[in-house]
C-alpha cells in the first residue's frame, strides 16, 4: 500500500501581517451604509471589512485572522462585502469620466449633473449618457447634417394644425456638404427624403431615451423569448447532428436552462445554429413606447409603410417609434439579454460542477480500493506549536492537535571524514536521555496516539503505521536521506 502526502501550511496569527496586496481606495461611507443595508449585515462590520480591504488584505486572510474585527464574518459574507465595494467603485470611476467628458464639451448642465450623480446602477447611468456619447456616422448625423434638424423638432412638438408638407417642401433643393470624406455638395431631392431625415433624427432620440429603454428591457425580461434555428446547408452536415434538438427550437428565456442556453451558443460559434431572443409580439413594444412620444388626444390613424407616410405628425412620430423600436431598440436589447443569459448560465454551471464535485469529494469510499493518497495539512497556533491534520480523499480525518518543533541530527555519512563529524550524542548528553531520531534536518515529533483527538469522522480502530519500507525515500540538500513516513 502507498501513500502519498503533501503539506501546506498557514502563516501564525501572531507574525501574519496584512498580505501584500497593491492598495485600494480608503472606503467611502455612502458605500459602507449601502452594502450594509442590502446585505443586511451591522454597519460597523461592512466598515471594518472595507477598511481591511483598503490596506490590501484578502478574503481569506480577514476570514480567518481578523474575526475580531469584522465581527465573525464567514467568507462568502467577506465576499459579498468586497464585490458590492467593487461594483460600487467601478460607478464611481464611471461617472466621474461621463462628467469630465459632458465638462469638456460644454454639455454639462445642472439638471443633467443631478441625474448622473444619483444612478445608482452602471445600466442606470449610461442610459442618461447615451443621448450624449460622440456616436459614429449613422442615418440621424446625416439628416443632421442635411439641417433637418428643425423639421424633426416640429415634427416631434406635434402642434395641431401644423402644415407639414409646405414644411417639408422648403427643404428641397438645399445643399449640404456631407462629412464623408469627399466634401462633395449634394442637395435635398423630395420633401419625402426631408420627412425620412426628420424621423430618422426622431427615432435615434427615442432610442437614446432612458424611458423607453428601461421599460423595454422590463419586457424583454417578462416575455423574450429564445429562439434557434439551423443554418441553411447544416442540416446534413455529420458535425451538426449533436445539436439536431435544437434546429427548430424556442422557449421563453427565463424558463430556460442553463445547459440549453449554453449549448446554444455553443452551436451558433461552430457555425451550426442562429440564436435570436425576441419578443412574442411587437405590437407589444410599441404599445409600452407609444405612450411616451405620441401626444394624447391625437388622431389614432395607423402607421403606413416607410416612404409613404400620411402629413400629419403624430403619425410620423408613430414611424419614428416603429422604426426606433425595430432598428434600434430592439437589437439593443437583445444584445444586452444575450449577455445577461450567459452569465446566468455560466453561474449555473459552475454551481452545478462545484456541487458534483463536492459530491465526489465527500463520496465513501470504495471497498475495492486499498490504496488512498491522503493530504498533511500543518498550520501554525502558536509560538513552536503548529497543528497538523492529516485527511484521505474518503473523508477519513486524523487529527494531532499540536507538535513541538525540535532539531533533528544529521545522519553522518561513511565518507564524512573525521574532522567534520560531530561529537557523538552520548558524549554530551545526560545519562537516560532519549536519542534523538535521524531523519530530516527539520521535523516535527509525532506524539503518541492516545493524544490524538477524537472525532465522528476518526474510525474506532488506529491504523497501524506501515513499514518504513513501503515510504519512498528522498535525499535532503545537506546529503541526508529520509522517509517521508517520519512524519
Amino acid at each position: 500500500m502507498s501513500e502519498t502526502s503533501s503539506s501546506a501550511s498557514l502563516p501564525s496569527p501572531e507574525s501574519a501581517a496584512v498580505p501584500s496586496a497593491p492598495a485600494s481606495r480608503a472606503p467611502n461611507p455612502e458605500h459602507v451604509l449601502r452594502v450594509a443595508e442590502e446585505l443586511g449585515i451591522k454597519v460597523f462590520q461592512v466598515a471594518a471589512t472595507a477598511a481591511l480591504f483598503a490596506e490590501g488584505a484578502t478574503v481569506p486572510f480577514i476570514a480567518r485572522y481578523r474575526k475580531e474585527a469584522t465581527g465573525e464574518l464567514d467568507e462568502v459574507q467577506i465576499t459579498a462585502i468586497r464585490d458590492r465595494l467593487e461594483q460600487m467603485a467601478q460607478i464611481d470611476d464611471r461617472r466621474a469620466v461621463i462628467l469630465a467628458s459632458l465638462k469638456e464639451r460644454n454639455l454639462l448642465t445642472p439638471d443633467l449633473e443631478k441625474a448622473i450623480r444619483a444612478a445608482t446602477t452602471l445600466t442606470a447611468l449610461e442610459d442618461i449618457y447615451l443621448p450624449f456619447r460622440p456616436k459614429k456616422r449613422t442615418r440621424a448625423t446625416i439628416a443632421k447634417e442635411k439641417g433637418l434638424e428643425p423639421l424633426a423638432d416640429l415634427i416631434f412638438a406635434q402642434e395641431p394644425g401644423t402644415d407639414l408638407p409646405a414644411a417639408a417642401a422648403a427643404y428641397v433643393g438645399r445643399e449640404y456638404t456631407p462629412d464623408d470624406g469627399k466634401n462633395t455638395a449634394a442637395k435635398i431631392a423630395s420633401a419625402e427624403e426631408a420627412l425620412a431625415g426628420a424621423r430618422d433624427i426622431l427615432a435615434e432620440r427615442i432610442s437614446d431615451d432612458p424611458r423607453a429603454r428601461a421599460k423595454l428591457r422590463a419586457l424583454f425580461q417578462r416575455d423574450a423569448v429564445l429562439s434557434s434555428k439551423v443554418l441553411p446547408g447544416k442540416e446534413s452536415s455529420p458535425e451538426a447532428a449533436k445539436y439536431k434538438d435544437y434546429f427548430d427550437w424556442s422557449e421563453p428565456l427565463a424558463k430556460a436552462p442553463s445547459h440549453r442556453v449554453l449549448a446554444m451558443r455553443r452551436g451558433e460559434k461552430e457555425l451550426f445554429l442562429m440564436m435570436r431572443i425576441t419578443l412574442p409580439d411587437d405590437t407589444a413594444a410599441l404599445a409600452e413606447i407609444e405612450p411616451l412620444f405620441v401626444r394624447p388626444g391625437s388622431a389614432a390613424e395607423p402607421a403606413t409603410a416607410r416612404g409613404t407616410a400620411p402629413a400629419s405628425c403624430t403619425l410620423q412620430v408613430r414611424l419614428a417609434v416603429a422604426d426606433a423600436t425595430k432598428r434600434l431598440l430592439g437589437p439593443a436589447m437583445e444584445t444586452e439579454r444575450r449577455l445577461d443569459s450567459k452569465k446566468r448560465a455560466d453561474e449555473a454551471a459552475i454551481r452545478v460542477f462545484a456541487d458534483n464535485l463536492r459530491e465526489l469529494l465527500l463520496a465513501a469510499r470504495s471497498v475495492k480500493r486499498r490504496s488512498w493518497p491522503s493530504t498533511r495539512v500543518s498550520a501554525p497556533a502558536a509560538r513552536s506549536r503548529c497543528s497538523i491534520a492529516r485527511a484521505s480523499c474518503c473523508t477519513t480525518m486524523w487529527c494531532i492537535p499540536t507538535a513541538m518543533p525540535s532539531r533533528r541530527r544529521r545522519r553522518s555519512r561513511a565518507s564524512s571524514t573525521s574532522s567534520r563529524s560531530r561529537p557523538s550524542r552520548s558524549a554530551t548528553a545526560p545519562a537516560g536521555a532519549r536519542p534523538r531520531r535521524s531523519s530530516a534536518d527539520w521535523a516535527c515529533r509525532r506524539p503518541s496516539r492516545s493524544s490524538w483527538s477524537t472525532s465522528p469522522a476518526r474510525p474506532s480502530t488506529p491504523r497501524a503505521r506501515l513499514p518504513a519500507r513501503n515510504f519512498p525515500t528522498w535525499t535532503s540538500p545537506s546529503g541526508a536521506r529520509s522517509r517521508s513516513g517520519d512524519a
